[in-house]
């Protein structure tokens, strides 16, 4: 499958913060699917089922379904790395309102490597795949960007904010499809 695809969509529910403890969870993940309770929601609707090729619950260690940093990794961003050495161009979209799990799941944390989080953990693995390349004696070239898109605007989050007037900064480069 990871050789033919083209997209692959993935919802992840992340754990309760603090101030959430208690609440019921109006959530829940069955198989590839996330169904909201309706009746929790203030319009108190009909339950509604959503389908993805992923639907990961990080909801609560303790569950035998619970899907850890790692677990996250292998199954949203691991084929990536293998995509990538063979040269195709790849990209990690992650989107959601704040609060809404997105830091947890692109950087996760430094320390223990079992909470890094998929950037890391890609990072970490593609360029260990590069050094065995180059040891068998290719030439690796690895460009990479870190895009945010804010109120429709774009910027490189690995460029350095420049003093520049926003008409000599440079635009980040972003590939379009040439059918689109």
């Amino acid at each position: 499958m990871a050789d033919k695809e083209a997209v692959c969509v993935c919802v992840r529910l992340r754990p309760f913060i603090s101030f959430e403890a208690g609440q019921k969870q109006c959530l829940t993940i069955r198989d590839n699917a996330v169904s909201v309770d309706g009746t929790l929601v203030e319009q108190q609707q009909k339950a509604k089922e959503f389908t993805f090729d992923f639907a990961l619950d990080s909801t609560d260690p303790k569950s035998p379904n619970y899907v850890s940093q790692d677990k996250c990794y292998q199954l949203m961003a691991r084929r990536m790395v293998d995509h990538v050495i063979q040269g195709y161009f790849s990209c990690f979209f992650c989107y959601g309102q704040t609060g809404t799990g997105k830091t947890t799941t692109i950087m996760g944390k430094v320390e223990p490597v079992s909470e890094q989080g998929v950037l890391l953990r890609l990072t970490s693995d593609l360029f260990e795949e590069m050094a065995k390349l180059q040891h068998q004696g290719c030439e690796v070239h690895c460009k990479v960007q870190m895009l945010e898109v804010y109120n429709e605007k774009i910027r490189d989050l690995l460029v350095p904010p420049s003093r520049e007037p926003k008409s000599k900064q440079q635009a980040p480069e972003v590939h379009v499809h040439p059918k689109l």
